[in-house]
């Protein structure tokens, strides 16, 4: 049988602005989203009072090493949420990365990888 797809592969090749709600991770999923080389802002929160039910991969924000013109990243509300690794997003990868709100996310706070990313940024 195919592998199921989901909307998260897409390719998104011109998109500047990403806002994304989400209420569950798919299945599956490795990456969000492909060729994000032209995103400047990128949000990302979960859409109810909890948090999703599954939670996303660790390999999620590869997607962002190829977001060269990123200039702020946000993120709140998703307890359980993966840390920005450097080993998946290199953060001289993301030169113009100026602005970085994360709230409520301890996942993503506590973890020493993150603390490495953001003390890498240009």
């Amino acid at each position: 049988s195919w592998p199921r797809m989901c909307a998260f592969d897409a390719s998104l090749p011109c998109a500047t602005e990403l806002s994304l709600n989400v209420v569950e991770w798919p299945e599956g999923m490795t990456t969000l989203f492909r060729n994000l080389g032209q995103l400047r802002h990128f949000s990302l929160e979960s859409a109810g009072t909890e948090e999703p039910a599954s939670d996303p991969p660790h390999t999620l924000w590869r997607s962002l090493s190829v977001a060269a013109d990123l200039e702020a990243l946000e993120i709140r509300d998703l307890p359980a949420f993966p840390a920005i690794d450097p080993a998946h997003v290199p953060p001289a990868s993301l030169p113009t990365l100026r602005r970085v709100a994360i709230g409520q996310c301890p996942s993503v706070l506590e973890k020493p990888a993150t603390w490495a990313f953001l003390a890498g940024l240009p």
